[in-house]
């Protein structure tokens, strides 16, 4: 039986979080009757898009969030805790500081790793670099490669900071229109779309106008769109939904974890490692053969049901045995 660890705790805490979360939009979209208004104006020549729902997005949502991002926060922090730990003897002040590093600004890494990573070696240090939000930017810019700044939003960065918030307020999912709400009408009309000005939708909240020229023309017009919950109205504007967004964060953080189970904690041993690849390989191979049996020509007869059987149980065993080890080792 292989030993438990505290990150990887975490994480199966956060996934059951998360699909608590995402029943719970589900129900709250269903019973809420969450969707749009669009009251069309032919004498303005105007179609109005109105947020609707019975209610607001319930608290209880707002505390499932937090509880994801705790435990996805906590599992970095825990596989942290355990690369200092191996490093060697530490003070209680040096314990007291030990968190995973995750900062947006490349200039400030030296002092968090040193501050948060204390004793590790600077070859494990670099691992926890290469997870950092902003490490491929920092490497196209060093091959010449222009770049537009993405380390804010990239998914650790998120969730550092939505954790941070959840540790003095709830973060609440904010209801708000999934990009551009869409409209589709005859050719040769101008039509100019204006978003309201509101910062955080409510139902009755008006979140955006159409302008159609001829005014006469908006009958003519068919609007839709959906309604999603949203961590924020930019991320809604991108079609970034909370349980994306959180789903995101879980899976970098589950990136990030493995990355140094393997390659700072040796969790899983090398050799571990290869006999992972030598059985993907091997299903592979046999999920080729079966595909390749199915495409040829062939007379479906006794002959061929019986090397078609065979291949199926050989696609199946070999797929069980990869993922049977798969998860011994990283579940």
């Amino acid at each position: 039986m292989m030993p438990e660890y505290p990150w990887r705790v975490k994480q199966r805490q956060a996934d059951e979080h998360l699909r608590r979360f995402a029943e719970d939009c589900a129900e709250y979209v269903r019973v809420a009757n969450v969707g749009f208004r669009f009251d069309r104006d032919p004498t303005a020549g105007t179609i109005r898009v109105t947020l609707q729902a019975d209610a607001e997005p319930p608290l209880s949502l707002g505390a499932i969030i937090g509880d994801v991002l705790h435990n996805l926060r906590s599992a970095l922090d825990s596989v942290a805790w355990a690369t200092c730990e191996q490093a060697g003897p530490l003070t209680s002040k040096q314990q007291s500081r030990i968190y995973c590093p995750i900062t947006t600004d490349p200039a400030k890494w030296d002092e968090e790793a040193e501050g948060k990573l204390p004793k590790v070696d600077p070859a494990h240090q670099e691992v926890f670099r290469r997870l950092q939000p902003w490490f491929w930017d920092e490497e196209a810019r060093a091959l010449g490669v222009p770049v537009v700044p993405s380390a804010d939003k990239h998914p650790l960065a998120r969730l550092h900071r939505l954790a941070n918030i959840d540790r003095h307020r709830v973060p609440h999912p904010v209801l708000a229109r999934a990009g551009d709400t869409w409209l589709s009408g005859p050719e040769g009309v101008a039509v100019t779309l204006t978003p309201a000005q509101v910062r955080r939708a409510k139902p009755g909240d008006v979140v955006l106008e159409w302008r159609i020229d001829p005014p006469s023309a908006v009958s003519e017009f068919h609007p839709s769109g959906e309604a999603v919950l949203a961590l924020s109205d930019e991320a809604a504007q991108h079609r970034r939904s909370a349980l994306h967004e959180l789903q995101a964060m879980q899976q970098e953080v589950i990136r990030a974890t493995r990355r140094v189970e393997i390659d700072v904690l040796e969790v899983v041993k090398p050799a571990e490692l290869d006999e992972l690849d030598r059985l993907r390989e091997a299903s592979d191979t046999a999920a080729q053969a079966l595909r390749a049996l199915e495409d040829a020509p062939h007379v479906i007869d006794a002959a061929y049901m019986e090397r078609y059987g065979r291949a199926v149980e050989a696609d199946l065993a070999a797929r069980t045995a990869y993922l049977d080890r798969w998860r011994e080792l990283f579940d």
